[in-house]
Formats: structure tokens, C-alpha cells, sequence
């Protein structure tokens, strides 16, 4: 779950400092291969879920302008449901995917 979260956390900061963690990302992935823990792979699709999930929090009051504290600071914010549905739609396939696999391979 950490290695998704570190590859989703790359591609939603690739300009920033997202850049920085794509090679902390591809030693995880590597690890897993290595270890050949191909069910525990599904974890990537949930760990992707975590930013997300972030990404839905940091967005609660919207969708329009958001006015915070003493009306001093207003920022635009989207609406948190896409990010909510892309969230269920990711730990649901992590765990769908899980699943499927270890009932196979039982």
C-alpha cells in the first residue's frame, strides 16, 4: 500500500516535488517483484486511494470559492466527490483484485 501511495503521490506532484519520490516508488515496486508478493501487488491500487481520499478532504467546501477564517484567505476549490469515487473505485479494486487471487491460488 505504501509503494502506491509513493507512485500516486509522484504523479500528483510530477512538478513539484512528486519527482523526488519517483525512484523512493520504483525500489518498492522493485522489492515486490523481488519478493515475488504478487497478491500483496493489489495494495498499490488501495495505497493509490490514500491520496485520493487527501485530495477529497482538502477539497470539502467546494466546489466554488472558499473563504476561510476571518474571510482573509479565499481559495477555489473542486468538488470532492470525483475524488471520493476514484478513491472507492481504487480500494475496491485492490480488494476485489486481492481477493480474486488468493482464491485462485487456494
Amino acid at each position: 500500500m505504501l509503494v502506491g501511495t509513493l507512485f500516486a503521490f509522484s504523479l500528483a506532484g510530477l512538478l513539484s516535488i512528486g519527482l523526488f519520490f519517483v525512484p523512493l516508488a520504483l525500489v518498492g515496486a522493485a522489492l515486490l517483484l523481488w519478493k515475488r508478493a504478487f497478491p500483496g501487488a493489489f495494495g498499490l491500487l488501495s495505497g493509490a486511494s490514500l491520496i485520493a481520499l487527501y485530495l477529497a478532504y482538502i477539497n470539502r467546501g467546494g466546489p466554488g470559492t472558499v473563504c476561510k477564517g476571518a474571510h482573509t484567505v479565499c481559495t477555489d476549490e473542486y468538488a470532492p466527490w470525483p475524488f471520493l469515487v476514484v478513491a472507492a473505485v481504487l480500494v475496491a479494486g485492490g480488494l476485489f483484485g486481492f481477493v480474486a487471487v488468493r482464491r485462485r491460488n487456494h
